[in-house]
């Protein structure tokens, strides 16, 4: 994972430059999810409101959110399943009003990205682990277990044979 910089200024006594993190799509959705999950004061459910609200403003158009990757000493900003798992269930649990539409674009992203076999691949992850998420999320929302298709039936029927064994 990637963090940017931008120039905070310089230290007036050493005079070097002094930068400090730009916002991040994971780091956001992954303590804006802890905060709505964990606490229990106003203030902090509110900073969590607040988390899902940026999240929600750095959404991609496709329903996705990126994060910063390196690969051959280049930075990508490209779209990211994790991340997207975990801010639309931070957006999900917020309570915000009207994102609908925020909800089903991540939604539907996240379902293009099943394979074949009806399972979701993570290279950061071990298999199964990013189905197994996946599920967990698509279950826990009575709407979209409704809408259930071939694919995640196939990829629950296959989780449940491979508890079996």
């Amino acid at each position: 994972n990637y963090r940017l910089m931008e120039l905070a200024g310089k230290d007036q006594k050493t005079r070097l430059k002094i930068y400090s993190p730009l916002p991040d799509a994971y780091v956001t959705a992954l303590c804006t999810l802890d905060i709505l999950k964990l606490s229990v004061s106003e203030p902090l459910q509110q900073k969590g409101i607040s988390g899902a609200k940026w999240l929600l403003q750095n959404q991609n158009p496709d329903g996705s959110w990126s994060i910063w990757q390196i690969s051959k000493n280049k930075a990508n900003f490209l779209p990211d399943l994790f991340t997207t798992l975990l801010s639309i269930e931070a957006v999900a649990r917020s309570g915000i009003k009207n994102v609908e539409h925020s909800m089903k674009l991540g939604i539907d992203w996240i379902m293009r990205q099943q394979n074949d076999l009806g399972m979701w691949d993570d290279e950061g992850f071990p298999f199964p682990f990013m189905t197994v998420l996946g599920l967990e999320f698509l279950q826990s929302k009575d709407y979209y277990s409704k809408q259930l298709n071939k694919y995640l039936t196939m990829s629950k029927g296959f989780l449940n044979k491979s508890v079996q064994f």
